[in-house]
């Protein structure tokens, strides 16, 4: 439930009430007057109109539910400094001067960017399918792991040295990797044959 209203020229309030947030506020308040048996019939009417409201003053005229996405994805900011700081380990600056520094958080960035493109494909990519469900590689195990799990893979030569091949992984390993490449396996599939009918 939302209204958005315009209070001048250039601002708009939007109010949203989330019903299961006000559920959890009048929870929360329910059992904090009952512990220390202060209810007041006046006081809960009056708070309770309050309970799930959320209001925001913004200066760009939005459809509501994206002022409502971007507040409710708001968290991920922290899970983001999270990956960037105890995921990527990329918290220590340890360079003097501005270029340098400027140069090192520009790589960083590069880094937390292509770390989330990683972390979106994990979620993105079927591992299994458990009671006909599927289950992505992010469901089953954490992104850490995951990385870590993909670093100990090494391709090496085989004993003709004409081709490589894997080294032996555990079959946990080899089947996030199958998972990732599998795509990637079937479109080389594709363009082989395509270039044999060609020929």
């Amino acid at each position: 439930m939302f209204k958005k209203v315009k209070v001048d020229d250039n601002h708009f309030l939007y109010a949203f009430r989330d019903v299961s947030m006000s559920h959890e506020q009048e929870s929360g308040y329910i059992h904090r007057v009952r512990d220390k048996a202060e209810y007041d019939a006046n006081k809960y009417n009056e708070e309770k109109e309050y309970w799930g409201l959320i209001v925001f003053l913004c200066n760009s005229d939005l459809h509501p539910l994206i002022v409502y996405l971007a507040y409710i994805e708001r968290w991920n900011i922290e899970v983001m400094f999270n990956f960037y700081k105890n995921i990527l380990c990329l918290e220590n600056v340890s360079v003097q001067g501005d270029y340098r520094l400027i140069a090192t958080e520009f790589i960083n960035f590069l880094s937390v960017l292509i770390g989330c493109r990683v972390k979106k494909k994990f979620e993105s990519t079927e591992l299994k399918k458990v009671k006909g469900k599927s289950v992505t590689i992010a469901e089953t195990y954490p992104f850490g792991v995951t990385v870590s799990m993909l670093s100990k893979i090494k391709m090496v030569r085989t004993s003709d040295l004409t081709s490589w091949e894997m080294n032996h992984v555990l079959s946990q390993i080899c089947a996030v990797y199958n998972a990732l490449t599998a795509k990637k396996k079937a479109n080389l599939g594709k363009e082989t044959k395509e270039k044999m009918e060609e020929k």
